[in-house]
C-alpha cells in the first residue's frame, strides 16, 4: 500500500471528466479524474484540506484553460482572506 498523507494547506485539483486513457502516451504524467478524486479522498482522510473540481466533459488541456482563470480567483481569494 502506497504513503497516506494529507497536506498542511488548501489544496484544489481541477479535472476534465472528458480526459481519459488516449493521454497515456507521450504524456502519461497527466492526470485523470480519478486520480483527482483519489488525491481529495486520500488528503481528507488523512486531515487535509483538498477539492477536486470537474470543469466539465472536456480533455487534459482544455481543462487546463477553463481551469486557469479560477486557479487565479482562487488565489487572490486566499490572498484577501489572510
Amino acid at each position: 500500500m502506497g504513503r497516506r498523507w494529507g497536506s498542511r494547506s488548501t489544496s484544489r485539483c481541477w479535472l476534465g471528466a472528458g480526459h481519459r486513457d488516449e493521454y497515456v502516451q507521450p504524456a502519461k504524467e497527466r492526470v485523470g479524474p480519478e486520480q483527482a478524486e483519489l488525491l481529495e479522498n486520500n488528503f481528507r482522510a488523512n486531515g487535509g484540506d483538498a477539492t477536486a473540481i470537474c470543469v466539465g466533459d472536456v480533455d487534459h488541456d482544455a481543462s487546463a484553460l477553463i481551469a486557469a482563470p479560477l486557479v487565479r480567483a482562487w488565489f487572490d481569494e486566499l490572498a484577501t482572506a489572510g
